[in-house]
This record gives C-alpha cells, structure tokens and sequence, in this order.
C-alpha cells in the first residue's frame, strides 16, 4: 500500500518510477517463488490504468513505470536463476497486462500520434516511447485472440512508418508477440535498409 501511494502520489518522479518497478517485480517474484502464473492483482491493474491516463504526467515518463523489469533484474534478485521460467512468467505479466488494460492502450495509441512533421526533440520521443508501447501490447492482445487488426497496422508502419522509431517499434512489436506477420516483416526491414550498417545493427538486435 506504501508503494501504490508512492507510485500515485509522490512529488519526485524517479521515487514514482522505483515504487511502479518495485511493485511489478515482487508479483514477478511471488509467480517465481510460488511456481504460479502471474496473476495481477486488481489494485496493481488500477494503478497502471491510473498513470496511463494521468493527464499531467510525461508519456515518456509513463512508458517508462508501465515497462516490466527485464529479466536479467528478475534473475539478479534470486539465490538460483531459471531464465526460462523467468521468462514464462515475466510474458504472462504482458499478456495480463495486454489484456486487462486493452482499452487504455488503445487510447494510449489514439491519443499520442504524431501529425506534425518529425521532431527529435523529448516532447515527440515520449509520444512515441508511449505509442510504440502500446502498439506492441496490443498486437500481443491480437495475436492471444486471433485478430488481424493491430498487427496489419504495425505491419504497415514496418514498410511506411516516415522515421526509424516507429519502424523499429512496430517491427518489435510483432517479433515481441509472435504474429504471423513478423517474418514478413523482419524481411521487408531487411530489405529496405541492408545497406545502412547502424539499421541491420537494430534488426538483429530486435531479433
């Protein structure tokens, strides 16, 4: 309760990203410990949900708190490591949050396009940290359910998307939740830019 009054409340924001990291981790943790799944409870759903849409809040600074610890941190907090149950649990973890936030993450979508012409500058980065985001849980929503929408659309933006972030973001989007259209669109990657060494760099990586 401390770190969900953290996570709401707190005037610092690295102590509201600590508290957001904190609470996912020890659901990871207590799935791992008690060889569950990754059940989430309703007062970690909300609080995602309430950050989400907090008007006031910097969408780079959202996607960061709504961004799982990486399994390499899971590993480091255990006496003995099995990284492919760390795994399992940690892509339950998504595929919950995927679903039980799909409506938010549409609106996430919705609400932070890009229209005006390509900025580099941090208000438009944040737009599409947070957009790529929730492109890629909703194309793993998608994909559990067996509906083509949201991966046709991240499959369009891998062959149209006008700068390399949301490329590369709909492109992991589709490797991250296994789509049938990821194959297709890591070769259509490949061919668009196998000449420029720093691009093919990101194409493997994403793999």
């Amino acid at each position: 309760s401390d770190l969900l009054a953290l996570l709401a409340h707190d005037s610092d924001a690295f102590n509201r990203w600590d508290a957001g990291q904190r609470l996912a981790l020890g659901r990871l943790l207590a799935a791992l410990q008690h060889d569950g799944p990754a059940l989430l409870d309703g007062a970690f759903v909300h609080a995602m949900r309430e950050l989400l849409r907090a008007p006031g809040l910097d969408p780079a600074f959202k996607e960061l708190v709504l961004t799982l610890p990486s399994e390499s941190h899971v590993a480091e907090q255990l006496d003995a490591a099995d990284p492919q149950r760390i795994h399992a649990v940690r892509e339950q973890m998504l595929d919950e949050l995927a679903e039980r936030l799909h409506d938010d993450w549409v609106w996430a979508w919705e609400q932070h396009a890009v229209r005006e012409g390509y900025d580099p500058g941090v208000q438009q980065s944040g737009r599409r940290a947070l957009r790529n985001l929730a492109l890629a849980m909703l194309c793993r929503h998608a994909v559990r359910h067996q509906q083509d929408v949201w991966p046709g659309r991240a499959f369009q933006l891998v062959k149209d998307a006008t700068d390399m972030t949301q490329r590369l973001g709909a492109l992991q989007a589709l490797v991250s939740a296994r789509a049938p259209l990821a194959d297709a669109a890591i070769a259509r990657f490949h061919a668009t830019f196998r000449g420029e060494a720093l691009a093919i760099d990101k194409w493997f990586s994403v793999q």
